[in-house]
């Protein structure tokens, strides 16, 4: 992360190429072992458009909506080599990782008080060099999906708190090459396919009653391209832009009962560009910085407060200390994601609930570490 995923497809140092390109395992001699774990702190805070539709509904202690939350994640990669020219890898994580937490009594809480998605991966993978500068990569993903949403029943004081809570496994596959225009450039280029989801769970009604329920999504496909540059014999530099198809997530069918509401999100697809440099000092530590864009999914008229997608930037630092065949790592990483505008949203099905105002706060930090193994190796990482 001390990158902000700048060159992520085309750096292969580690394990972790097992999940960010399977086909730079090519470039790892002997076996590899990473382990990381990663805290995301969310702040953000919502208030009303005081000259918008929208006034606090009785019951209100704080016209805005403040989302204070800890979000964690753990990885494991893996990379075996098999012979000159092929590998075989396994990364187990958690790519998507969100959420929103709201008070009982903001002003929004018929639409949601507290929202989570998990999607724990399980990714078996193999690489084969082609020749000396060209490598491809197959991985299959086995995703575990689980949702929960809460939400008050209606904007009376006492109205029950709703929730929905279901989970999923869907199938994906990543594809992958490594080309090295010369020993110190190479590219990485990565496509990832659509993953649909029909999760299953239940509705608890608040008062007593639970019913069978389900929500069907599809999490987009995504492709990237990353170049790394050896400038010197200390310093290199990467850099990104990949493409995601949000769109594909904007129709989601919710089922509860046998009742069945489609929601239209209305999303676009986003364009992300990242920058960053890795600097060598001394024989054991290295540096690294980076800066990354993502563009909106959602313009203000459709944007929701269960996920307030908008445009982000990303600020990035990070060290690894090595020591025999050993790699210690620690990385900081700021998004903000500015002020999203949330423009007199309808709750559906009714449309009689109107949210309207401005996310004054809309930050996240992430605080990651990693821990690196390459048996029978020693100095440089």
């Amino acid at each position: 992360m001390g990158l902000s995923a700048a060159g992520a497809g085309a750096r292969a140092r580690d394990a972790a190429t097992a999940y960010t390109n399977p086909a730079g395992m090519t470039l790892l001699e002997g076996d590899h072992y990473l382990f990381g774990g990663y805290g995301i702190v969310v702040i953000q805070e919502f208030e009303i458009d005081p000259s918008g539709t929208m006034s606090d509904p009785p019951g209100s202690t704080d016209g805005g909506g403040r989302t204070e939350a800890l979000l964690p994640g753990l990885g494991s990669y893996v990379v075996k080599q098999i012979d000159e020219d092929w590998r075989l890898g396994l990364a187990i994580n958690a790519p998507f990782v969100g959420g929103s937490q709201y008070d009982d009594t903001w002003v929004g809480r018929a639409f949601v008080v507290e929202s989570n998605l998990l999607g724990l991966n399980f990714e078996p993978s193999v690489a084969y060099r082609l020749d000396e500068r060209w490598s491809i990569g197959l991985g299959v993903n086995v995703l575990y999906a689980t949702f929960e949403s809460k939400r008050r029943a209606s904007t009376d004081p006492a109205a029950p708190t709703v929730t929905l809570d279901a989970n999923d496994v869907g199938f994906g596959l990543t594809l992958s090459t490594m080309f090295e225009l010369r020993p110190q450039t190479r590219l990485g280029l990565v496509y990832r396919s659509p993953i649909d989801l029909e999760l299953e769970g239940d509705f608890d009604d608040g008062a007593g009653g639970k019913v069978d329920a389900g929500l069907e999504f599809t999490l987009p496909q995504g492709a990237s391209l990353s170049m790394r540059e050896e400038v010197s014999s200390n310093l290199s530099v990467l850099a990104d832009a990949g493409w995601t198809d949000w769109s594909v997530f904007s129709d989601q069918a919710t089922t509860i009962g046998g009742s069945t509401l489609e929601l239209n999100r209305h999303w676009e697809d986003t364009w992300r560009i990242g920058v960053g440099a890795e600097y060598r000092l001394g024989e054991r530590w290295l540096l690294q910085t980076g800066i990354g864009y993502d563009s909106s999914a959602v313009p203000d008229q459709r944007l929701l407060p269960d996920i307030p997608f908008q445009d982000s930037w990303r600020y990035s630092v990070g060290s690894q200390y090595s020591f025999g065949s050993w790699s210690l790592g620690l990385s900081y990483t700021f998004m903000d994601r500015g002020n999203p505008n949330i423009d007199s949203v309808a709750l559906p099905p009714t449309g009689t609930v109107v949210l309207d105002g401005e996310f004054e706060t809309s930050t996240r930090h992430f605080v990651g570490f990693t821990i690196s193994w390459h048996p029978g190796s020693a100095g440089r990482h």
